[in-house]
């Protein structure tokens, strides 16, 4: 017997919250893994928990195109990263400007343009192919290696992105990552204060910091990374239906669906930490979290529904969804790109993605 709305609304929130919990349990399990492997904080914050954090949105995309609804992969990665932009750094900019060092996140902005341009291109056909979605993860390829094969002098601002990355996926993975990070950058500063003091009176730990992740036996991290990974598909499982059975309840279609309470959901993670880096003061690592979380879903997220039989990308999509995202890029990369020592998020700016979104979601509703 079918549960009212009432309780398909609860599941599908149950089921919402067992994907992000369980995404954040896994990467958490891995990093330990990575950790025993000898696998350094940085190249585990720029790879594993940066691929971790997207998790809820690559799995309920590809368990959306298994159950037949691509649509809602398509409107999920679309609209996370209208999400990101509009709600999330226009929340973030409400409760505190954001005042970011340009060299933070100008080197990710390229990407992120270079994503959006690509992804435009091979969606102008109306089309969303197998091949398409190969060129995409390609390209995350590329540039993701580019990360661990770069000079010491391209990845100055790496670590500040390794720790948005794990302060993404959680706690957990945020003592595995962000923890040696502080340390290094901690470190770094106090060599420069005190160069003439020799290495070995560098002190060995930053304040109030442990350089080591909490320590368990290797064989737990491997029972709880399965665990996670279980309920992880599990949850996506339930989560897919329940928003497909809403859609079909309200009327709506799976587009509006993924772009609505999909993209919303899954966004969650990058909501709390954007906050969480904007109460801070770490407008760096607010920004540079939504440049990074919008360039893996457009190639990471947005590829599986092509690679997994493909997708019609409608007309007024590309009018509505694919431009407000375009749009809401540029607006983004034109303040970090504008002259100055910093890129600046004012209050004034926050109203206005705030109010953007408003009206993206007055015309869903209409539409």
């Amino acid at each position: 017997m079918d549960l009212p709305l009432f309780g398909d609304i609860g599941l599908l929130a149950l089921a919402l919250a067992l994907v992000v919990l369980s995404a954040d349990k896994l990467v958490e399990a891995a990093t330990h893994i990575a950790h025993f492997i000898g696998l350094s904080p940085l190249v585990i914050g720029l790879t594993l928990v940066a691929f971790g954090t997207s998790l809820p949105e690559m799995v309920v995309a590809m368990t959306a195109s298994l159950q037949g609804h691509p649509e809602v992969g398509v409107g999920n990665a679309i609209g996370s990263n209208i999400a990101n932009i509009a709600l999330v750094l226009g929340a973030c900019a409400l409760l505190r400007p954001l005042a970011v060092p340009r060299a933070v996140v100008s080197h990710e902005a390229h990407k992120l343009i270079a994503a959006t341009l690509l992804v435009l291109v091979l969606v102008l056909d109306h089309h969303l192919s197998w091949l398409d979605g190969a060129i995409m993860v390609l390209l995350l390829g590329v540039l993701t290696t580019r990360w661990l094969w770069a000079k010491p002098a391209e990845v100055e601002s790496a670590p500040a992105i390794a720790a948005v990355a794990a302060v993404e996926a959680g706690t957990g993975a945020a003592v595995a990552v962000v923890a040696p990070t502080a340390h290094m950058e901690a470190t770094r500063g106090h060599d420069a204060e005190a160069s003439s003091s020799s290495p070995a009176s560098a002190p060995s730990e930053a304040p109030g910091v442990s350089p080591k992740p909490v320590s368990r036996p290797l064989w737990r991290s491997i029972v709880y990374a399965l665990v996670s990974l279980g309920v992880l598909y599990g949850a996506s499982e339930v989560f897919v239906t329940q928003a497909a059975k809403l859609a079909s309840a309200l009327g709506l279609s799976d587009l509006v669906i993924g772009l609505t309470v999909v993209a919303i959901g899954t966004s969650l993670p990058e909501l709390a930490a954007s906050i969480a880096c904007t109460w801070k003061r770490q407008g760096d690592m607010a920004v540079g979290n939504i440049v990074g979380s919008n360039t893996f879903n457009l190639l990471g997220v947005f590829a599986i529904p092509g690679l997994l039989g493909g997708v019609d990308v409608t007309q007024l999509s590309l009018q509505r969804d694919f431009a407000l995202m375009s749009a809401l890029t540029l607006m983004l990369l034109a303040i970090v790109w504008l002259p100055g020592r910093a890129a600046r998020f004012g209050r004034a700016t926050g109203v206005a993605f705030l109010a953007l979104y408003g009206l993206y979601l007055f015309e869903l509703a209409s539409s």
